[in-house]
């Protein structure tokens, strides 16, 4: 029986690792012919703690079109954690941005209400929501899913992020992701824009042709989303991806959502980012933390706003 999930700390460097040998007996790359993610094969997984289906259906049944459960090959435990995974729809698709606007609106929707949930429950104050796009993302099933892990403990780069985003607000008195918006409106790594969302390349890529979805509304809470902008905020998401398939050769990619932890008091503003893995690091990035990326985020935005969305 192999070990429950643990924190350890490294003194002589300062590294806090997450240990986790559950994860080893973890699937590989499961196809469609015994997925257990496709409709008819609910009693594979966790019993559902969300689904959205019509009312007429019972629990743990068919009918779904989005199903939230534990996941069964957990990175995190109660008490460090919990993890879960969301299932973006009941067929076999393998890429999510082949899906509709209005399914995708659904996944999100997810997102926001588990967000909420967890919020709720003040016993996680870190959750963080993201989705791994195909093996070289991590992607271990090939049915369109994404995940969700709580933790008690708030990740290093996370607490830097959020103190630099303070330091800057206190040093400009505007926020940071506004004052992006503004600028890059007539700058060159905007990419285009909808009613509610932004689309740009960050000034830093740690990839070729990472993007950022920003939100107009200066939140940051990605949970106090309405229906409206959920519906929009898929629509400029779709738009996005697809773009991106085209301009890098159909890479992975994995998609994150940066919002606030419950117990940050200050002002934030949250964004989805969308990393393209097209190169993996090497030994200096392993050695240095330090990234290297062979695409300027200016010929990156160049190239996706030229890309014909029909």
């Amino acid at each position: 029986m192999p070990r429950p999930p643990e924190w350890r700390f490294d003194p002589r460097c300062g590294r806090l690792v997450l240990l986790s040998p559950e994860r080893e007996a973890k699937p590989d790359c499961i196809d469609q012919h015994n997925c257990p993610f496709c409709q008819n094969h609910e009693s594979e997984t966790e019993p559902e703690v969300l689904a959205y289906r019509p009312e007429s259906f019972t629990p743990n049944s068919t009918g779904w079109m989005v199903r939230v459960f534990p996941n069964k090959y957990a990175a995190i435990r109660p008490p460090l954690g919990q993890a879960e995974v969301i299932v973006d729809c009941p067929h076999h698709e393998t890429q999510f941005h082949q899906l509709p606007s209005e399914h995708i609106a659904l996944t999100l929707m997810a997102w926001r209400d588990r967000l909420a949930w967890y919020r709720l429950q003040g016993k996680y104050p870190f959750v963080q929501l993201f989705k791994n796009q195909g093996p070289q993302a991590g992607a271990s099933v090939a049915h369109c899913h994404s995940q969700l892990i709580a933790s008690q403990k708030i990740p290093d780069f996370v607490q830097r992020e959020l103190k630099h985003h303070w330091e800057q607000f206190k040093k400009f008195g505007q926020c940071p992701l506004c004052q992006e918006i503004r600028q890059q409106e007539t700058q060159s790594r905007w990419i285009f824009e909808n009613s509610d969302f932004v689309a740009i390349c960050p000034i830093a890529p740690r990839q070729a042709f990472e993007t950022w979805i920003i939100p107009k509304r200066c939140s940051g809470h990605f949970e106090t989303l309405h229906s409206k902008e959920l519906l929009t905020l898929a629509e400029i998401l779709r738009i996005l991806l697809v773009r991106i398939q085209k301009a890098a050769d159909q890479p992975d990619y994995n998609l994150i959502l940066v919002t606030t932890p419950q117990t940050w008091e200050h002002p934030f503003h949250w964004r989805l980012e969308i990393l393209p893995r097209i190169v993996n690091g090497g030994g200096w990035e392993w050695a240095t933390e330090t990234i290297i990326t062979t695409v300027l985020p200016e010929d990156a935005a160049q190239r996706l706003r030229g890309i014909n969305d029909n």
